[in-house]
């Protein structure tokens, strides 16, 4: 069997089959069906998993007895080893050592970053909190009070935060890509988030150290309300899409997480400011959901506004952060918008396989604790929010990975030891990624914690898929062209998505691609072309470069440049990603002016911007003020011959590669 792709082109073909419509119930058990969201059969799923035994179901419940910190599957071994008590001039804290590699498992750094992270430390805390509010001990406070500690340390006076520290002593690492001074960034948002369930839990124990995180918690949240409460109701548009502009940053996923320290705070302490806030940021997440459980991209809400389609494993918290902010504000609106994701685009990893991220297509290797806390901390969300017992079942079915329920068959979380292997390369036990680090383990302990102790999601823990029918995918590169002239091309990164192995074709008008391939076995089966759609120009746009008299003085003035052609860039027809951010051109606006001589093409920037906002140096200078090159010498656009930053930094101007 073959057939032909013709425009805009093709970059490969996934084919989930459409599974066969079962119920609802448990009625067959042992076998569980599981139906999706949608419409008619179109919209059903299967699932078949089988119990393969009940050692779960007997482990005692009560901690273990000796000086671990251990309550049933829940082991902080590892992670109090990964947990260091320092001191930081006169501030006692703790770091956690980041990476911990097999076979002995010891303390290893970040080389280049430092030796500890607010992105871990940070949800270190939550793990602590989570479990003395569990169990009651109060040793896991003390390590959650270190950690929240560290925190503080590294929030700067104005609510932002930096990340890593680069030695024992205390030194922030300023200038990192990773470490750079953020507001609205992944270390923020957790740093955030920490504070708020820190306020939460602490306000009852110990009512003075509760004010002091209240208090850091309410420097960061006064500074997003400068931040973030502006362009909302305004929509922009890409490839078809309509998009909420007032998600913060046009990140929907690290604004689940600043969703999630909102909500935590305002349960703690209801007031209108933080009420304000989620409103916000609720409403752009909950709109911003995309497709169906039949239609690409199959119910997600996209992880951020410059790529509708892409999603990934790590920090996608949008169906868990609209689940409790609902809950809390009573708005069933936001609680159905996290189930449609559940019940349909969450649902296909339930009932196919797991997925790493999904853009052109859905890559599933480098599967990650994240990833599946992310599904498990959603699903027992809408549990929580709706009473309904399927998410419980859905839950702890997630949560099955852990303990072998994956493509390697691997555990790979281990009660015995509390550590969580960093990932599964593929679908042999050979590729499982046997070191521990802090994230995977802390991931691992936060899923675990919420599905430990609910009566119908722990039934679940030990349940292993016994069939599944998947989708089949087929590579446009095995095609051949039979008409015109389709362009065979490599690039791993769209700017939004992977193309799979790095190749496709490009089609033209008029360009034909046959691609044969085998159907496995009789059935109907969804086809899905997959490709990435490009706008066509409405006009031409020419920058003009003209030859230099003379070099030009580099000295900020452009009396040189008058009679030199100016293109303008300040319309929102101009901006290929991100238009519903754009503020007018007043405020977002540029002139650019190019000259040539025979050793040097000169550039001429004219920016408008009321603030100019600088305060890195080196690497990290993309994150603030700062202009970007790009330059395709060849004009096919297939890869870049020269890209540069410009950047007016504390330390004067500067330019990186």
């Amino acid at each position: 069997m073959g057939f032909r792709l013709h425009k805009p082109g093709a970059v490969g073909l996934p084919l989930p089959k459409s599974l066969p419509a079962c119920g609802e119930g448990l009625e067959r058990l042992p076998f569980l069906r599981v139906r999706g969201k949608g419409s008619g059969d179109r919209g059903k799923f299967a699932l078949a998993v089988l119990i393969v035994g009940a050692w779960l179901l007997t482990m005692s419940s009560t901690a273990a007895q000796d000086d671990s910190m251990r309550d049933g599957l829940i082991n902080l071994d590892h992670l109090l080893f990964l947990t260091e008590p320092v001191t930081f001039g006169d501030q006692d804290v703790a770091i956690v050592h980041i990476y911990s590699e097999f076979p002995e498992y010891e303390w290893v750094d970040a080389a280049g970053e430092g030796i500890a992270a607010v992105d871990d430390v940070a949800r270190a805390a939550l793990v602590y909190v989570a479990y003395y509010e569990q169990t009651g001990d109060t040793r896991a406070l003390d390590q959650a009070r270190l950690c929240l500690d560290f925190v503080r340390y590294m929030q700067t006076e104005d609510g932002w935060f930096h990340n890593f520290v680069t030695d024992a002593e205390g030194t922030i690492n300023i200038e990192g890509r990773t470490s750079y001074k953020t507001l609205t960034g992944w270390w923020a948002m957790r740093g955030l988030w920490s504070l708020a369930e820190g306020y939460r839990i602490f306000a009852d124990v110990d009512p003075a150290y509760a004010a002091d995180l209240q208090a850091a918690y309410l420097l960061t949240e006064s500074a997003l309300t400068g931040e973030v409460l502006h362009s909302y109701g305004t929509y922009s548009q890409l490839h078809g899409f309509t998009i909420p502009a007032w998600i913060p940053g046009g990140a929907a996923d690290v604004s689940g997480v600043m969703l999630l320290a909102l909500t935590s705070y305002y349960r703690a302490n209801p007031n209108p400011d933080t009420q304000a806030l989620i409103e916000h940021v609720a409403s752009g997440i909950s709109e911003y959901v995309l497709g169906d459980s039949a239609t690409y991209p199959f119910g997600m809400h996209p992880v951020t506004t410059n790529a509708p389609g892409y999603w990934h494993a790590w920090g996608s918290h949008m169906v868990h952060a609209l689940a409790e902010a609902g809950a809390a504000l009573n708005r069933q609106d936001w609680i159905d918008s996290a189930a449609y994701e559940a019940e349909t685009f969450m649902m296909r990893q339930l009932a196919f396989e797991r997925i790493r991220e999904m853009g052109i297509l859905p890559r599933r290797l480098g599967q990650i604790s994240y990833g599946t806390d992310m599904l498990v901390q959603g699903y027992m969300a809408l549990y929580r929010a709706t009473g309904e017992e399927k998410y419980a079942i859905y839950g702890g079915l997630a949560a099955s990975w852990f303990f072998g329920n994956n493509m390697a068959g691997v555990p790979v979380y281990d009660p015995e030891t509390g550590r969580s292997f960093d990932g599964i390369e593929g679908p042999a036990e050979w590729r499982v990624n046997r070191n521990a680090g802090a994230e995977s383990t802390i991931e691992a302990l936060l899923a675990l914690l919420v599905v430990q102790d609910d009566p119908i999601a722990a039934k679940y823990l030990d349940y292993r898929e016994v069939d599944v029918r998947p989708y089949v995918r087929v590579e446009a590169e095995s095609g051949t062209p039979v008409e015109g002239q389709p362009d065979f091309r490599e690039r791993d990164w769209t700017g939004e998505a992977y193309f799979s192995f790095a190749k496709y074709y490009s089609l033209g008008a008029g360009d034909v691609l046959e691609i044969p391939f085998e159907i496995p076995e009789a059935g109907v089966y969804w086809l899905y072309v997959a490709h990435q759609r490009q706008a066509i120009a409405s006009e031409e746009t020419t920058l003009v470069a003209t030859r230099a008299p003379s070099p030009p003085a580099i000295d900020g003035s452009l009396d040189e440049w008058a009679d030199v052609p100016v293109f303008s860039a300040n319309t929102e027809r101009q901006f290929l990603r991100g238009a519903g951010l754009w503020r007018g051109p007043d405020v977002d606006s540029f002139d650019v002016q190019l000259m040539w001589d025979d050793d040097n093409l000169y550039v001429a920037i004219a920016v408008r911007d009321p603030v100019h906002e600088q305060p890195q140096i080196g690497p990290s200078v993309w994150s603030y003020d700062a202009l970007w090159g790009y330059i395709d010498g060849d004009g096919r656009g297939q890869r870049l011959s020269a890209k540069f930053t410009l950047a007016q930094t504390p330390d004067g101007p500067q330019v990186w590669d």
